[in-house]
């Protein structure tokens, strides 16, 4: 009867161990899911961060580009267009 009580509680503890170790790994998941969110938010927001600020970059080339220029080489502004605005 002691031998298979033994057995029993080895087999209990053996259980207890990989319960605790399933549990150690269960909370540091749920404990670093907000921090790699947090993360992942951050690197989305600077992506989108350079993608804006890129196309505001190509935009304002693009129309730097065509504004019209005087003898000179100036650009021209205002009145001084032609276009009557």
């Amino acid at each position: 009867v002691r031998q298979q009580k033994e057995a029993e509680l080895a087999a209990l503890l053996g259980t207890a161990a990989k319960n605790r170790k399933t549990e150690r790994e269960r909370h540091f998941s749920k404990k670093y899911h907000k921090v790699k969110f947090f993360e992942r938010r951050k690197v989305d927001e600077r992506k989108n961060m350079k993608r804006k600020r890129t196309e505001r970059f190509i935009v304002h080339r693009l129309l730097a580009r065509a504004q019209p220029v005087d003898a000179q080489g100036r650009r021209v502004y205002g009145m001084d267009r032609g276009c009557g605005i």
